[in-house]
């Protein structure tokens, strides 16, 4: 990989397929929903982070939008509830393995 160069996508382009027909990753990585505000600023922070740890021919991830992949709705259902308050956190928590404070 060139320096300064960004991991490499091998996702086709998803507006061409429904949910249904979207084809499963062949490799470990992370699925990113897409802000058009934070993309340049994901791909810097992941390739810095991925270079440091060892794991920049590793690790893959995709910028796709929440329209393209339903399984982006759950993470904002989940962070909606517990920020309603009330009865919502309770319901969800059985949904959380694991959290961390991120600085």
């Amino acid at each position: 990989m060139r320096p300064n160069s960004h991991p490499k996508s091998d996702v086709p382009d998803a507006s061409k397929h429904s949910s249904a027909t979207w084809p499963r990753y062949r490799s470990p990585g992370w699925l990113l929903e897409q802000d058009d505000s934070t993309v340049k600023s994901d791909r810097r922070i992941l390739f810095e982070a991925t270079g440091k740890h060892g794991l920049r021919d590793q690790l893959t991830y995709h910028h796709l939008r929440a329209k393209q992949e339903p399984m982006l709705w759950i993470p904002d259902a989940v962070a909606w509830c517990l920020d309603q308050g009330g009865e919502w956190p309770a319901r969800v928590r059985p949904l959380i393995g694991k959290t961390m404070t991120v600085e």
